[in-house]
């Protein structure tokens, strides 16, 4: 029982469900390193009441007397090898996996259709660690420390491509003829999924992909369950049904690196 427990707190999870990618692609196995700072603002926004157990504690919190109980367990590591299955998946394949109807089908196309978008970032400065005073960290995990691209954009031999990803658009301005354009306020950034109209939140999420060495590094996060209190954009908290349906932490991360692979680059 006591190594049972054990296993419960520690054990590191190497699992994807031997399937199909495409009616003709086979998953292929690999270990991916994932380096993920967790964050405590993309738990969900409501836990079974008779649990004892919650994923959205900070480290102060921790209690190593309280474990998870069976079917809280068996959800996670469910939910993580289903996760790591569709970031090793192609762009096409992740999109089969989830049922997108959409031919062909795609995870890139499931981000934007929920008004996710690329937006600006310092990818020389952002992904520099080495830069940064972590070199010594990254290379102790097995990691490259330096960045893909130089500060003006030009592609150089790192490993680290920042991103940032909002669910807003910094290119809809109010008024695009003025000598300064300003973005439209989030809460007048509407967008339709099927006959349901919804706002932008203002979320955000900065962090860096490493196809090469397989990791995702965590920068900063900002959920749209979190975001849209802030004055600057609703105001308010989120009734049910208004946000996006893609909006946690994880499932950014996994289209953004499923996407991304198409462009060539190794995972592993």
């Amino acid at each position: 029982m006591a190594l049972d427990k054990a296993l419960r707190r520690t054990a590191v999870l190497k699992v994807c469900t031997t399937g199909y990618i495409t009616h003709s692609e086979e998953v292929h196995h690999a270990d991916v390193h994932l380096v993920i700072d967790t964050s405590s603002l993309d738990a969900p926004v409501s836990l079974d009441p008779n649990s004892t157990f919650n994923p959205a504690l900070g480290g102060l919190d921790f209690d190593p007397k309280t474990f998870a109980n069976d079917d809280t367990w068996k959800k996670y590591v469910d939910k993580g090898g289903h996760l790591l299955c569709l970031m090793q998946a192609t762009d096409k394949g992740a999109g089969f996996l989830q049922k997108d109807t959409r031919t062909p089908p795609s995870a890139a196309k499931e981000l934007a259709a929920w008004y996710w978008h690329d937006a600006d970032y310092d990818r020389g400065w952002e992904c520099d660690f080495e830069r940064m005073g972590l070199k010594k960290a990254f290379e102790g995990q097995g990691l490259n420390a330096e960045s893909a691209f130089e500060d003006d954009g030009d592609p150089v031999d790192g490993h680290n491509d920042c991103l940032s990803v909002t669910h807003y658009d910094e290119k809809s301005v109010e008024d695009p003829n003025a000598e300064w354009p300003h973005m439209k306020p989030t809460k007048d950034q509407k967008y339709m999924v099927g006959n349901t109209q919804y706002m932008a939140t203002g979320a955000y999420y900065q962090f860096t992909v490493n196809h090469v060495d397989g990791a995702i590094i965590r920068k900063n996060l900002n959920s749209p369950g979190v975001s849209v209190r802030d004055n600057e954009n609703w105001g308010r908290a989120a009734m049910p049904g208004e946000l996006p349906d893609i909006q946690s932490c994880s499932e950014i991360y996994r289209y953004v690196f499923t996407a991304n692979r198409e462009r060539g680059v190794n995972m592993y």
